[in-house]
C-alpha cells in the first residue's frame, strides 16, 4: 500500500474510527457510573436506546486525524507488502493498533473519555468547541503506544 493509498484509506476510515472511539468512550463512562453507583441524567442519557440523537460526531474528526497521521508519520512503512511472509498490510495493522493498542490506552485516561463525550455532545460541558481544541490538543500531546517522536522524547 503506497502512502498516498494509505492516507486516502485512513480519510476513508475517518467516520468509522471516530464512532467507535465514541462507543468505547461511553461504554467506560457508563462502567465507571456502574461502578460507583451514579446516577444522573448524563448517565441515564448515555443508557437511553436513543443515545446517539443529537450526538455530533465531526466535531472529534480533528482529533481522531492527528491519532491518525501520528500513526502514518511513526509506524507506517511502505515496505511492508514487500515482503510474501507479510500476512497483514498497513490497512490491516492500523485497525488493529487502533482497537488493540490506542484505544484502550486512551480509555485508560479519564479525561480523553470526559472530553471525547463533552466535545461530541453526550455529556454536558461548557462548551463544545473548547471541549473540540482541548481533544485535538490532547491527541497532539498524548504518548501514543509504540511511538517515539522527536518531541516526546
Amino acid at each position: 500500500m503506497s502512502p498516498a493509498e494509505f492516507q486516502l484509506f485512513l480519510r476513508e476510515r475517518l467516520q468509522t474510527d471516530t464512532a467507535s472511539l465514541i462507543e468505547s468512550a461511553r461504554q467506560r463512562y457508563l462502567e465507571a457510573a456502574v461502578l460507583l453507583e451514579i446516577r444522573s441524567p448524563s448517565v441515564e442519557r448515555l443508557e437511553d436506546p436513543a443515545w446517539m440523537e443529537g450526538v455530533r460526531p465531526w466535531m472529534a474528526f480533528r482529533a481522531v486525524e492527528t491519532f491518525q497521521r501520528r500513526y502514518a508519520e511513526n509506524l507506517y512503512t511502505p515496505q511492508i507488502g514487500l515482503w510474501d511472509s507479510v500476512d497483514e498490510g498497513q490497512d490491516v495493522r492500523w485497525v488493529k493498533y487502533l482497537h488493540h493498542e490506542l484505544k484502550p490506552a486512551l480509555l485508560q485516561r479519564p479525561e480523553f473519555v470526559r472530553t471525547l463525550l463533552r466535545c461530541v455532545g453526550l455529556i454536558p460541558g461548557a462548551s463544545a468547541a473548547d471541549s473540540e481544541v482541548a481533544l485535538s490538543l490532547f491527541a497532539k500531546e498524548v504518548a501514543m503506544p509504540g511511538i517515539q517522536e522527536a518531541s516526546m522524547v
